[in-house]
């Protein structure tokens, strides 16, 4: 039997949160299947730390997932704004319509008194797609 390797859920937090802080080419983050490191690749952590040879070998090591690959991006703001706020939903729909949304978004839960909630309520959410990702690709993750 294959021995899984695990992860704490901090540090895939971590990388996942740099994943997501820039554009796709720029910040990238790998789980080794063997023991369960993170390497994290990028211009903000160039020089670091040693960078594995063979990152692009898929039977040793997984790239972290952005969030829009967990789908955590507007249907999650969507999913939000249905489940606490239905009567505010179209105006939401219309801030998205234009550049600039999430800083609008987050501006207007703030005004709403929605913003703590959001926050708490996209954790939970990240915690739980990250949690799954991490099963179906075979690694376990440690509280």
């Amino acid at each position: 039997m294959k021995q899984v390797v695990s992860v704490k859920l901090s540090e895939l937090q971590d990388a996942f949160l740099f994943v997501c802080a820039g554009e796709a080419s720029e910040s990238a983050a790998y789980i080794s299947r063997e023991t369960g490191k993170i390497h994290w690749c990028g211009d903000a952590v160039e020089g670091l730390e040693e960078i594995p040879d063979d990152l692009d070998d898929e039977s040793a090591y997984i790239a972290v997932p952005h969030k829009r690959d967990l789908d955590l991006g507007q249907r999650l703001i969507f999913r939000f704004m249905r489940e606490r706020a239905p009567a505010l939903y179209p105006s939401v729909q219309e801030i998205f319509g234009r550049q600039g949304a999430y800083r609008r978004f987050k501006d207007f839960l703030d005004r709403h008194n929605l913003l703590d909630q959001w926050y708490e309520f996209e954790e939970k959410q990240t915690i739980a797609a990250l949690t799954e990702w991490c099963s179906d690709n075979g690694i376990a993750v440690d509280g």
